[in-house]
Parts: C-alpha cells; structure tokens; sequence
C-alpha cells in the first residue's frame, strides 16, 4: 500500500496526476461501495455518470416501433 501511496505522491509532484476532494454526498464511486437508502441521493449519482444516448452522440434517439 505505502508504494502506491508514494507514486500517487510522486505522480502529483511531476504533474503527471492532480487529485481533488470530493465531499461523499457528491462521489460518484458510492454507486460501487455503498447501499443506497435514498432513492434521490442515488438517483443524483447515478445521473452523474450515466447521460443519454442522445447527448453522446449528438443526435437525436429513435423509439423503437
């Protein structure tokens, strides 16, 4: 663990990584480690990582007939 520790140090000095504080209200990596109890708070999360098809490509999406 301490040799990870160092590089993400080292890593930081060099200017190869930057790494910010995220409050855990707002992380979305609480999809993968926590239970959710709030169905808002999850729902918030979820909508941080998850965007529709449309705005990925740019075009609108087709419902299927």
């Amino acid at each position: 663990m301490n040799i990870r520790e160092f590089r993400v140090a080292e890593s930081q000095k060099l200017g190869e990584v930057t790494c910010y504080w995220v409050p855990g209200k707002e992380n979305p990596s609480d999809l993968f480690t926590k239970e959710h109890k709030d169905l808002k708070h999850f729902q918030t999360l979820r909508d941080l990582m998850i965007c529709p098809l449309e705005h990925i490509y740019n075009v609108p999406v087709v419902p299927d007939t």
